[in-house]
């Protein structure tokens, strides 16, 4: 597998140069420099969520049981696939805001952000009041009423669906900030307002139980969003007027739309598993297990999501001023093939390092025996990952959505015969490597700009 995806990425050649060796090809280093001015603050703003997910769970474990964390992380991910079905705006800003930045046309900025906000603004009002009120219906999708989990859950879920509009307005920001190289700036505000979570969860905990970590949650959302408008109203890049709503609207939803299927059938897919977990342990051990499972391999994916946030900002500008972008693209996949060779090497502590997470021996138990997979797992996520990256810089979305919809289809199906945790990693891994097929027979597909 090791030279697969040495074949794969064949991103060491460049014309007329056999091989990549020190030192660098001033184009490499060029490149090189490229992806590692945006990919690196990218990293510190994604590694950021996790992290804040690992300590919310740390003080819900502390202070509650094995019940409660799987309460919180049951709800975390339907507050997740709520707010996916609804952030279809953020998915395609970057690109827009990246190409009329290049442009120099500062007024159709705006008026992609006035439109943003205000989308953003409205669905996170009216779905955050819907589902506020209609909590216990929306929870019952994926918990039983009588799953000592339900109660639990109930209450983190209805304190955390405040913060959806705040969030859909961060997420949006976010995205202008990086279609306009501000990532920095971004990544500043993203930090300060996750340590102001991290601050309240233990106060919060203590005080209110589960439900203080939701208000924690959203309280750090609303610290963010305020520093966001007071950035974008300096930079002249948000104002009360609504030009071209309609029009605007279109272009993203259109945009949008592949993407957003794409997202929701992820979500899906998680939802499914989370669900027919807790029908084979009603005590929550095997959701524990799996969530730190997913929250480590999240952490992986980290540096693949920045890859990929950057082939998705550096491609367009490219573009615009008609750059070669074949090197570029083949860069990005030779990073990741490295960092995910590097990171298969950590599973040796695996044991250990989950040891941190949790002392509950049968927990520890279910995620041993799912360590061999993520050896597999990980360098094929690398690879996806990245290279869905790509296709999205040239507005290709619609082998992603294909992509997610096929691994969901896989794995509802799957659900009806799993029976322990391993059957459904295993499972993950199938679909990752279907996915990865899929992703290269596109990048190769396309003989201009991205393969030669």
């Amino acid at each position: 597998m090791f030279f697969l995806y040495l074949c794969i990425g064949e991103s060491y050649e460049l014309p007329f140069i056999k091989r990549h060796v020190y030192p660098r090809d001033p184009i490499i280093k060029q490149i090189d420099d490229s992806i590692v001015k945006i990919t690196k603050p990218a990293t510190m703003n994604f590694i950021m969520n996790p992290i804040v997910g690992l300590v919310d769970g740390y003080w819900v474990g502390k202070y509650g049981d094995s019940t409660q964390l799987a309460g919180q992380a049951s709800s975390e991910q339907l507050f997740n696939l709520y707010y996916t079905f609804l952030a279809f705006a953020p998915q395609v800003l970057t690109p827009i805001v990246s190409r009329y930045t290049s442009e120099n046309r500062q007024d159709k900025i705006v008026e992609y952000v006035n439109t943003a906000t205000a989308l953003s603004l409205g669905l996170g009002i009216v779905g955050g009041t819907l589902l506020f009120t209609q909590s216990s219906r929306a929870l019952q999708t994926m918990i039983a009423p009588n799953s000592p989990v339900f109660v639990y859950a109930q209450y983190y879920f209805k304190y955390r669906v405040i913060g959806l509009p705040f969030q859909l307005l961060n997420s949006c920001y976010y995205s202008v900030c990086r279609g306009k190289m501000d990532i920095n700036i971004a990544v500043k505000i993203n930090i300060i307002a996750q340590l102001v979570n991290i601050v309240l969860d233990p106060l919060f905990m203590i005080r209110y139980g589960i439900r203080g970590v939701a208000v924690a949650s959203t309280l750090s959302d609303v610290a963010a969003t305020l520093m966001y408008t007071t950035l974008l109203i300096k930079q002249k890049c948000i104002s009360l007027q609504l030009t071209n709503f309609v029009d605007n609207t279109k272009v993203l939803l259109n945009r949008a739309f592949f993407v957003q299927l794409k997202d929701l059938s992820r979500q899906g897919l998680y939802f499914t598993v989370n669900h027919k977990l807790l029908l084979l342990d009603t005590i929550g051990k095997l959701s524990v297990a799996h969530v730190l499972l997913f929250k480590y391999i999240h952490i992986n994916n980290i540096l693949y999501y920045s890859l990929a946030s950057a082939a998705n900002v550096i491609l367009p500008y490219q573009q615009v001023y008609n750059q070669d972008i074949t090197i570029t693209a083949k860069r990005f996949i030779y990073w990741a093939i490295t960092c995910s060779m590097i990171q298969i090497s950590a599973l040796t502590f695996g044991k250990q390092i989950f040891s941190l997470l949790t002392k509950d021996a049968i927990v520890l138990n279910h995620i041993v025996k799912v360590i061999p997979i993520l050896g597999v797992l990980i360098p094929l996520n690398a690879v996806s990952t990245v290279l869905e990256g790509i296709l999205e810089g040239s507005n290709h979305y619609k082998i992603q959505f294909i992509n997610a919809v096929t691994s969901f289809l896989v794995v509802l199906v799957g659900s009806r015969y799993f029976t322990n945790l391993r059957q459904i990693w295993i499972t993950f891994s199938v679909v990752t490597l279907l996915r990865s097929i899929r992703s290269y027979n596109k990048y190769k597909a396309l003989n201009n700009p991205y393969t030669r």
